[in-house]
């Protein structure tokens, strides 16, 4: 994994194990007539456990930094296993799901909610979509990534572009861009491209060009060429928060110190 401001992610060491604990809050109630209601909240929020034994304290320097606010934040967190699922955030890979979506219209208007068909486990499966106005969205918030190439697709209701994206500096202002283009494919609308963060740029941030009518969901983004048609939900690359380290004194000598820490990440906003 990578942890670290925007612009500043630096690769952490971690061991095969991380337990990965998601809360979703709920309510549930039951009415007279026996009939269950349950309400949940669209998406739950993470924590990531991790365990290090017998290390130097200076191994851990730079998260007892980040716990500290020794490195200024907002601290972001990006894994090996959202790189090789999908690196957006749920809220843009559905969009519209629960009633959320991270894909906006221009001003920031809510855009009219629907589905399209995506193969999920090698089916066709209607995925939540956002529907394209006359004019170009506003851009999504930025997903901070590593410098590198990346695959990017989404499944639409029609031909035609139905995705752009750039690349941002840490200013927000844009360094490259591109668009998706629609075709037909396995029984529905595919429009892959590839999407390159180079040079000063610190992530990505995604929009609806000018498609009136036309619906965009089942949004993909992971790291590297070759991206699967198949569509996975978005994990993305959350801010979060370091507890300050727990940690257990088991060798102290003239040279050395020895302990057993213990580490939570939690997913904020």
């Amino acid at each position: 994994m990578r942890l670290g401001p925007l612009g500043g992610l630096r690769e952490i060491v971690t061991f095969p194990e991380v337990p990965v604990a998601p809360d979703r809050p709920s309510s549930e109630w039951r009415t007279m007539s026996g009939r269950r209601i349950v309400q949940r909240a669209p998406r739950p929020l993470r924590s990531w456990s991790m365990d290090y034994r017998l290390i130097d304290p200076a191994d851990l320097a730079y998260l007892s930094a980040l716990a500290t606010g020794a490195v200024p934040g907002p601290h972001y967190l990006y894994t090996e296993a959202a790189a090789q699922t999908n690196l957006l955030p749920a809220d843009v890979a559905a969009p519209g799901a629960m009633g959320v979506s991270g894909l906006k219209g221009a001003g920031g208007a809510a855009l009219a909610v629907g589905t399209v068909l995506a193969p999920v486990q090698g089916a066709l499966v209607s995925v939540a979509a956002v529907t394209g106005q006359a004019a170009a969205g506003d851009w999504s918030q930025t997903v901070p990534l590593p410098l590198g190439s990346y695959s990017l697709a989404c499944w639409a209701s029609a031909t035609g572009n139905v995705l752009a994206w750039r690349s941002v500096d840490a200013a927000g202002a844009q360094v490259s861009t591109g668009t998706l283009s629609a075709a037909a494919s396995a029984g529905a609308f595919r429009a892959p491209g590839a999407v390159t963060v180079s040079g000063a740029a610190v992530g990505v941030q995604l929009r609806v060009p000018p498609a009136a009518g036309r619906r965009v969901g089942a949004v993909r983004r992971i790291a590297g060429a070759a991206l699967p048609h198949a569509w996975l939900p978005g994990q993305g690359v959350p801010p979060v928060v370091v507890d300050d380290p727990s940690g257990t004194l088991q060798l102290v000598t003239a040279d050395r110190v020895a302990a057993d820490y213990s580490i939570t990440l939690r997913e904020v906003g």
